[in-house]
């Protein structure tokens, strides 16, 4: 009987476990296509010149800013800010809305965690109060590391976070950040096109 019981027990925790993965699998795939998920990203010192997006984008590689700056804040947390991303790895608000007027954000759903703010709050950054429009995630920083070599995800002391074009000029100009602007490029690839090619 005792024999009988963990057989059914193992059987029934395979099962489980694969039905589990098929879920988890086919939900990510749903959401990369939802989210448009990039094929890959790269850095450059300078912004790519108009002719030199075109030799690629003329391959059929769609290819999208994803520019930022990093602030420090009272706390001492470092918010990484972006615009929002009209084509690749777009954000999605699982509270509230999208940022679409002048002093709105989105913020990062862990981020908002572990500082216990959520939709509705203000928040300061570069000397400007913007009110909190949504809470949620971008694909390309489902697990928000502030670098690649980090070795671990610390959401109280760094997140991202999504403006309208105009607020992110607005803060750009102010030359507040803790650097420099940093140029980072995503593309998708077509099927004519690889990561080797």
């Amino acid at each position: 009987l005792a024999l009988g019981l963990l057989i059914i027990f193992g059987m029934y925790l395979i099962v489980g476990m694969v039905a589990a993965a098929d879920t988890i699998i086919i939900g990510t795939k749903d959401a990369a296509k939802e989210q448009c998920v990039e094929d890959g990203e790269f850095t450059v010192f300078a912004p790519l010149s108009d002719s030199e997006s075109k030799k690629l984008t003329d391959q059929g590689i769609l290819l999208e800013e994803h520019f930022y700056l990093d602030y420090e804040l009272e706390d001492d947390s470092v918010l990484r800010i972006f615009t929002v991303r009209q084509e690749i790895d777009l954000a999605r608000a699982d509270i509230g809305n999208l940022p679409k007027k002048k002093g709105e954000i989105l913020l990062e759903k862990q981020y908002a965690k572990e500082h216990n703010l959520t939709v509705g709050d203000a928040i300061k950054i570069g000397g400007h109060t913007f009110t909190i429009s949504g809470i949620g995630s971008a694909p390309d920083y489902d697990a928000p590391y502030r670098n690649l070599s980090d070795s671990a995800v610390d959401s109280s002391q760094f997140g991202i976070a999504f403006f309208t074009k105009d607020d992110y000029q607005m803060l750009k100009s102010e030359q507040k950040s803790m650097k420099s602007e940093e140029y980072v490029y995503a593309y998708l690839l077509n099927q004519k096109m690889s990561n080797h090619k």
